[in-house]
């Protein structure tokens, strides 16, 4: 699988059952590779042919998630969530069984629905892909693939880590080709400290199809909470020259003296027109 495409890699592990017993035992733990989603005929995640757009979630926890808050307000809207924390990961696929059944138990649910317009994959998303390190906090809104900085000044209760695990990863334009050519309305990303890096390797015509971006950033008067972790004029840099922009011009001083906090929400929106 190693040698095949990311995409290819993933699709095959996401449709072939036969693969569902593999089991591997090496010092870090137990593995095993099963099927989290199913495919179309096309090898694309099976969308709804009435969705009128997408919302796509790239790191969730089990507060303040998208299938609960965005989902209610854009009924012709699909929702595609990814969350590496196992444990959350299964709390989030336990509200499908509400969401399909209400308060009866013993019933079943589509595969990897959190929601009946939305799927949830136990994915992290990086730059390039294939397997990381997932280091876990006790706070597991804090959780990363970057390591805590040991001399940060503020965010104290996520540098404790309880422990690491070994995760798959997937990149941005992954997402973008698994889920064919609909138009992405929002996609909201918090990936503790890789927020905008994620977007490193991201291709700016598969990214045209986005509208809008929401990531969490670090104010520039803030040290990093993670090592090499970007700053808002960077994030804002980064995201300019993949084709997003956000409004005014300071907006990372504004926002910082806004929200008096270290760590604050940036939307960008696609510069219309570029990367055309």
């Amino acid at each position: 699988l190693r040698s095949s495409p990311p995409l290819v890699a993933f699709a095959l592990v996401l449709a072939l059952p036969s693969l569902a017993c593999a089991l591997s035992r090496t010092p870090a733990g137990l593995f095993a590779e099963l099927q989290v989603a199913p495919l179309d005929s096309t090898g694309l995640l099976p969308i709804p042919e009435d969705t009128a757009y997408l919302g796509i979630e790239i790191g969730c926890s089990d507060i303040n998630t998208m299938d609960s808050q965005w989902l209610p307000k854009n009924p012709k809207a699909f929702l595609v969530s990814f969350e590496p924390l196992l444990d959350k990961y299964a709390v989030l696929l336990a509200r499908g069984t509400m969401m399909y059944h209400g308060r009866k138990r013993d019933r079943s649910v589509p595969l990897a629905h959190h929601h009946q317009r939305g799927m949830v994959l136990p994915l992290a998303v990086t730059p390039h892909g294939g397997p990381v390190t997932f280091h876990v906090s006790n706070v597991a809104g804090c959780s990363s693939v970057m390591n805590v900085n040991p001399e940060t000044t503020w965010g104290k209760w996520c540098t404790a880590v309880m422990e690491t695990r070994r995760v798959e990863s997937i990149t941005v334009n992954d997402i973008l080709r698994m889920v064919g050519d609909r138009p992405v309305k929002i996609m909201k990303v918090d990936t503790q400290g890789l927020d905008s890096s994620i977007f490193e390797t991201a291709d700016p015509q598969l990214m045209r199809r986005v509208e809008s971006i929401i990531l969490e950033t670090r104010s520039p008067s803030c040290n990093p909470l993670y090592i090499n972790q970007t700053h808002c004029g960077q994030d804002v840099e980064r995201m300019h020259r993949l084709g997003f922009t956000t409004v005014p011009t300071n907006v990372c001083w504004k926002q910082a003296a806004r929200n008096k906090t270290c760590e604050f929400d940036l939307q960008f929106f696609h510069i219309p027109g570029k990367h055309s």
